[in-house]
């Protein structure tokens, strides 16, 4: 599920700003 992990840590670097 490494697309999952991917997806995650983009919407999180969107979330943070």
């Amino acid at each position: 599920m490494a697309s999952y992990v991917s997806i995650k840590d983009g919407l999180n670097a969107l979330t943070m700003i």
